[in-house]
């Protein structure tokens, strides 16, 4: 008698996708200090939601966080304090590449948005940080700006005064690592600005 051996059908392994609705935080209060580091920082009346899908190798959803108030201080020195933040990151992610890719992303600070768009891959052999984003922002009060910069750079605005409304959008794109800097288009515009320096004697407005 003969015997026939039936083809045996293989099935290939599914990488199971796992699809996160909406994971969400509300009204939570984080407090965190590194005596090492010399880092603080406190967060009150977090919200966040977090949803997307996650596969072998990607990770596309959405990140919301909003709080009220947000203070960071680093080697004594304080950056930010009672800040209100807002973020809402749309994104792509790529661990294998360390890549990820911002659609339509905004950024706030005190009521100051910015919107990016575009991507960034951290180059695990080269160890370049390669860059193609857009950006822009609209209306930001000059002085609200000032106020978000830390003491320690406080010297090199001496002798400078400046209001008015700063917009700008921009592109930067390339190579990023300790000996070369990407390409970078801005275009800055200034509205209800005005401009005086101690060290020139004709103040500057629009």
């Amino acid at each position: 008698t003969s015997v026939i051996n039936e083809p045996v059908e293989v099935s290939e392994s599914v990488t199971p996708e796992i699809d996160i609705r909406n994971i969400s935080l509300d009204g939570i209060n984080i407090s965190y200090v590194d005596n090492s580091l010399k880092i603080s920082s406190e967060i009150l009346d977090l919200n966040a939601e977090v949803s997307g899908i996650i596969n072998a190798d990607s990770i596309s959803g959405r990140i919301k966080i909003v709080s009220p108030s947000v203070s960071l201080d680093y080697d004594g020195e304080k950056y930010l304090k009672n800040a209100a933040l807002d973020f809402n990151i749309p994104a792509d992610f790529l661990p294998s590449k360390m890549f990820i890719r911002l659609k339509d992303a905004t950024a706030s600070v005190n009521g100051m948005e910015l919107f990016l768009n575009g991507w960034v891959e951290n180059d695990t052999i080269s160890k370049d940080l390669i860059t193609d984003l857009n950006y822009r922002f609209e209306s930001w009060p000059v002085k609200s700006i000032v106020a978000l910069i830390p003491p320690t750079f406080n010297s090199y605005l001496e002798g400078i005064e400046a209001d008015g409304l700063l917009s700008s959008r921009g592109h930067i794109k390339g190579i990023m690592n300790d000996s070369v800097m990407p390409l970078m288009e801005i275009g800055l515009e200034m509205k209800e600005g005005t401009l005086r320096y101690s060290e020139f004697p004709l103040p500057l407005h629009d």
